[in-house]
């Protein structure tokens, strides 16, 4: 079966459009390898300039939190790009924090004692789950969308 393309490399699609079809086809773990690794990249060769004190914040998804060989990929990108764990913040959502299985608080805990930083994403009318996350996950940052 032949697909015509022609056309469709000009089409503009959303984050949102784009983000839904990578959770939708499980596809999330393949996609934020390739942000970490390229953002580790561009930050060894001074392509992505983070002020003093700052760091670049990467967005993960449950799926890639849980996946066990994740976390073993991210540290060998810090290894091998030779850029030190404070100077990111991975940003964890308040729906991935709660449907995280063993090994993904493992992968927040691991990289946290290595130096990275952690923020948890919290919708403002989500509710009260924010307050259990605090307890039990190592966490740097809130950040809080506004939209009500």
């Amino acid at each position: 079966m032949r697909v015509d393309l022609k056309g469709l490399c000009n089409a503009t699609v959303t984050r949102d459009e784009f983000m839904r079809s990578v959770e939708q086809y499980r596809l999330s773990a393949y996609v934020e390898r390739w942000v970490v690794k390229t953002s580790l990249a561009a930050l060894a060769r001074g392509a992505v300039k983070a002020s003093p004190g700052r760091s670049l914040a990467i967005p993960l998804s449950t799926q890639s939190l849980n996946e066990p060989s994740f976390l073993e990929f991210v540290v060998n990108c810090f290894d091998s790009a030779g850029v030190a764990p404070e100077r990111i913040c991975l940003e964890v959502t308040e729906g991935s924090a709660i449907s995280l299985d063993p090994q993904g608080h493992r992968f927040i805990s691991v990289l946290h004692g290595l130096g990275a930083q952690f923020m948890l994403y919290v919708d403002a009318s989500g509710g009260l789950t924010v307050f259990g996350m605090l307890k039990i996950l190592p966490l740097d940052y809130i950040r809080v969308d506004g939209a009500v």
